[in-house]
């Protein structure tokens, strides 16, 4: 599972989340729709970068939790956390089939 930043034409930054495949890790297997983190705090929003930034430097797992460090508004440091099996079974509720592989690779 990894975590990839993205910004929009406001220049808001928010987290994303992808899985690569175990035995062929070239291979994207899932990617979530949706953000798992964007900025919504002053800390976040307020700072160097006014727009929104949460910018993801580093994960961990301890116990059952899955832990996000990452920066905010280019200024100040959080991290976030959310049960793990939440964040994978969110995750892989978007699969990427060989259809959406063409699409991107398209790109």
């Amino acid at each position: 599972m990894f975590l990839h930043h993205g910004v929009d034409k406001d220049n808001v930054y928010r987290t994303g989340v992808f899985m690569l495949d175990l035995n062929d890790p070239r291979k994207v297997i899932a990617r979530a729709r949706d953000f798992i983190l964007e900025p919504q705090h002053d800390y976040e929003t307020k700072g160097i970068m006014p727009c929104g930034v949460v910018f993801p430097t580093a994960n961990i797992v301890i116990k059952d939790n899955f832990l996000v460090y990452y920066g905010g508004a280019d200024k100040y440091i959080a991290v976030a956390s959310a049960p793990l099996k939440e964040v994978v079974d969110f995750v892989m509720s978007h699969p990427v089939g060989k259809t959406s592989r063409k699409k991107v690779a398209a790109r």
